[in-house]
Formats: C-alpha cells, structure tokens, sequence
C-alpha cells in the first residue's frame, strides 16, 4: 500500500441485530455458539451501535490534532 497516496479509509459497521424481524428460534442455536465461541456477549441492536459509535467519534474529535499540530521537518 502506498501510504502517500492515501485519502481517505472507509469505516462502516453492519446491524446484527434486526430491528424489523423478530428472534429467530431455529438461528437462535447459532447466535448462542457464535457468542460463546467469540466470547461475545449480548449482540448490540442498531441503537446501541449508533450510540456507540457517537460516543466514540465524540471522544476521537477531542484527541484529534490539526495539521498545524505538525510542522513539516526539513531532510
């Protein structure tokens, strides 16, 4: 990769949890597996993943420095 000619990283999440389609019996075996085995607990519902994810680019935009925050260093 060449880091140079980098503008920009996509960043996006999926839903894992519906918030149109009820629980699933039959898959629900799966998602029990799935979370013990990534030892994962409760799947975030879209709400949760929403405020999760501003919460966080809330605290990003605080530590976030400005290129001015680096001056260019001469060879």
């Amino acid at each position: 990769m060449k880091t140079d000619d980098l503008i920009a990283i996509d960043v996006h999440t999926h839903a894992e949890v519906s918030c149109r389609q009820p629980t699933d019996e039959v898959w629900q075996a799966f998602e029990d597996a799935a979370s013990k085995y990534f030892k994962a607990g409760k799947r975030p519902t879209i709400a949760e993943t929403v405020a999760y994810y501003r919460d966080a680019n809330t605290q990003l935009k605080r530590k976030m420095l400005s290129g001015s925050d680096f001056p260019l260093i001469a060879p």
